[in-house]
């Protein structure tokens, strides 16, 4: 006997949802969602403005079906936390999950043993929040992964240590309860305690990692740098503690040098996941080597006409009617502020 497209006296399956924001990912989006969705219910993905081929990719998956919804944020600065959280609400007030997973575009949640990430997932006790081990994987080839193909099925390198960070997933019903907020990276839950904040990451989860994918070619992690660090820098400051490590690669790139994939890896070790997780067929992924010098262009022309809305708002007159003077045989303009 069915009830509500479960058998009775089985415990009911997961609703998982799973988000992030996106920007420039054109090379590992398709891999990223196609591989996303064999256990997550929902994808909610953010686009931040992106200018390559991203949105356009996106928007063929979604056509295809994929149960993804699109969102986008019309800010050049990068602003992940706050996006993040909104998403995270969403996915638990909206779409009621039961887990949320934030993630990155380069991050692969893979088993370690035997079970699939979903069957993990379906036996997961979460009271609150638990971590994931943030991995560091990269492909073998220093041309990088070739377009076109599934990021998990060519031949990689696991670092043989973790990053030394975490990533989390979230008990839906906690951010029902109390709407906890993402921090920056969505590497921790700020939970309010009165007027003091906490952060959590509770305990870690056996049975899976992140795969995080974070050099993929020469070319995508120029277009990283040169794209990330003015936009983070243009939240904060210069100055910022919170780059990520984005400044000294971008000062790098700038004198013409590429960040190499084993910087700050000890040793690696060679890995295939073929067998552990599902292998995907792309198609909307052929021409996607990321461009840096045009991406690095139109962060700039955002960054600069952001600069200059923001500038005329607090200071500067801005034209709201024109108003024609016939006596003085020209034009007269009514200067007034935006309110």
């Amino acid at each position: 006997m069915e009830q509500n497209g479960q058998r009775a006296g089985k415990p009911a399956r997961k609703n998982i949802v799973a988000i992030t924001m996106v920007k420039n990912e054109m090379d590992i989006i398709e891999s990223f969602v196609r591989h996303t969705l064999g256990f997550a219910d929902m994808l909610f993905i953010v686009d931040h403005k992106s200018t390559d081929r991203t949105r356009e990719i996106l928007e063929s998956l979604r056509a295809e079906g994929l149960p993804i919804v699109i969102g986008g944020v019309d800010v050049a600065r990068h602003i992940q936390a706050e996006v993040q959280t909104q998403a995270l609400w969403t996915a638990a007030d909206t779409y009621q999950a039961d887990l949320i997973v934030p993630l990155d575009a380069d991050e692969f949640l893979v088993p370690t043993g035997e079970a699939s990430v979903r069957d993990v997932l379906e036996a997961l006790d979460l009271k609150d929040v638990c971590s994931i081990r943030w991995q560091r994987y990269a492909p073998q080839s220093d041309d990088g992964i070739p377009s076109g193909t599934f990021a998990l099925s060519v031949p990689l390198l696991r670092a043989a240590t973790s990053e030394g960070g975490q990533k989390i997933i979230i008990n839906g019903d906690l951010v029902r309860r109390e709407h906890v907020r993402l921090s920056e990276g969505n590497h921790l839950i700020i939970r309010s305690y009165g007027t003091a904040l906490v952060n959590e990451h509770g305990d870690f989860c056996d049975g899976l990692e992140l795969a995080h994918l974070y050099w993929r070619s020469p070319a995508q992690i120029r277009s990283k740098f040169a794209v990330g660090w003015p936009n983070i820098a243009g939240k904060y400051s210069i100055h910022t503690p919170s780059g990520g490590g984005y400044r000294n690669p971008f000062m790098r790139i700038a004198h013409g040098e590429t960040p190499d994939k084993s910087e700050g890896i000890a040793s690696w070790t060679p890995c295939n996941l073929r067998g552990r997780v599902p292998m995907m067929t792309l198609r909307y992924s052929d021409n996607t080597v990321p461009d840096a010098f045009a991406n690095v262009m139109a962060a700039s022309e955002a960054l600069a006409q952001e600069l200059a809305e923001t500038r005329a708002l607090a200071t500067q007159p801005v034209v709201t009617t024109i108003v024609p003077y016939f006596g003085g045989g020209g034009t007269d303009v009514f200067c007034g502020r935006n309110i």
